[in-house]
């Protein structure tokens, strides 16, 4: 439960668990804040969200994102809160498959864990920065490694961002708002 104390917590809430012992069930109570509109936001013609860091966005100029990571549910969880946000998301497990599909009009952002089996994350966005088709996207390393020869090691792979696991989502979404302006 510690994964959803943690994401429920990054937006403002709190998750209770309550059982009567072994066999008996559980009850999960999640609690969460109501977003009210703020003020001066027009919806009427650009629906609009307001991103856990309070950043406005328009979801019809959103970045086509894709998400590259062997841990199946950090890349579902991710991909998730992604599209929640508005964001369309191409999900991948292996380097070797996100490059099948890197070429696939419209990919702007590409998030990429470092650990990948076979090819790993530093060499895929390598190959993502010598193909004319993603050489402009914007690189992110989202990973557990985390020592400074690491990040030397993703900014000469082309990485433009590189952050450690776990990522909080107004991080993210401060990210991925500097593409929108």
């Amino acid at each position: 439960m510690g994964l959803v104390k943690h994401i429920i917590a990054l937006h403002g809430g709190k998750v209770e668990a309550q059982s009567e012992g072994l066999g008996k069930g559980s009850v999960l109570t999640v609690t969460l804040p109501l977003i009210k509109k703020q003020p001066g936001t027009d919806t009427a013609n650009h629906p609009k969200e307001v991103c856990p860091a309070g950043l406005a966005v328009r979801h019809s100029e959103l970045p086509r994102l894709m998400i590259v990571d062997d841990n199946r549910d950090a890349r579902q969880l991710l991909a998730t809160l992604l599209e929640a946000k508005g964001y369309q998301v191409l999900r991948h497990e292996s380097a070797e498959s996100a490059l099948a599909d890197a070429a696939l009009p419209g990919i702007e952002v590409f998030i990429l864990d470092i650990g990948l089996p076979g090819m790993d994350g530093f060499e895929l966005a390598r190959r993502l920065r010598a193909n004319p088709d993603t050489q402009g996207a914007v690189l992110g390393a989202l990973t557990g490694y985390r020592q400074a020869h690491h990040r030397a090691r993703g900014k000469a792979a082309g990485f433009d961002h590189y952050c450690v696991k776990p990522i909080y989502m107004h991080q993210l979404a401060a990210l991925l708002a500097k593409l929108n302006t």
